[in-house]
Parts: structure tokens; C-alpha cells; sequence
């Protein structure tokens, strides 16, 4: 298989791409909530846009890691071809 049809995009792989992304990609830096006296205090903590949401909706976040979201979007397509591509070629047996 070539690489050029591995990597074509299709709307199964967009979508499952899509979906890997916004579940498991750790690009948000958001406050957890927690309040302590004693330093270190774990009040920030890295998650993915679910782990987010499903904190609270009031939130803040400290900063976008745009790094890490490229890396992470660029992997989860890979992911997902790769997913995609062993479908196929079981349901072709």
C-alpha cells in the first residue's frame, strides 16, 4: 500500500480522527478547583477538551499548549488511517 492512500483523508478517518482528539489529546491547562495551604498545590492540571467539560463549566483555563494540540492532532490521524486501514482489511477477508 502506498503511502498517499494510507494518508487520504476520508470522512470516516476525519471523523474518527475528530473523535480521538477531543477524548484523550492533554492540550488545555485548566485549574482543577482544589485549594490548599501547603505548597505544592496541585490546582492546574493538563486534560483534554472531555476532561474539561466534564470538571465544570466554570473553569478557568491557564493556557493552550498549541504544541502539543498540533502533535496530538497529527497523531490522531495517524491513529485513525491506521484504525481505518485494519478495518478494511479485515472485512475484506
Amino acid at each position: 500500500m502506498k503511502l498517499t492512500l494510507f494518508l487520504k483523508p476520508t470522512t470516516l478517518k476525519i471523523l474518527l480522527a475528530t473523535f480521538v482528539f477531543v477524548l484523550f489529546v492533554p492540550f488545555i491547562h485548566y485549574d482543577t478547583g482544589i485549594r490548599c495551604f501547603q505548597a505544592p498545590c496541585p490546582s492546574g492540571a493538563y486534560g483534554s477538551v472531555v476532561m474539561w467539560l466534564v470538571k465544570s463549566a466554570h473553569l478557568y483555563i491557564y493556557r493552550i499548549s498549541l504544541i502539543i494540540m498540533g502533535v496530538g492532532m497529527v497523531l490522531s490521524y495517524i491513529f485513525s488511517c491506521g484504525t481505518v486501514y485494519t478495518a478494511e482489511k479485515i472485512i475484506r477477508k
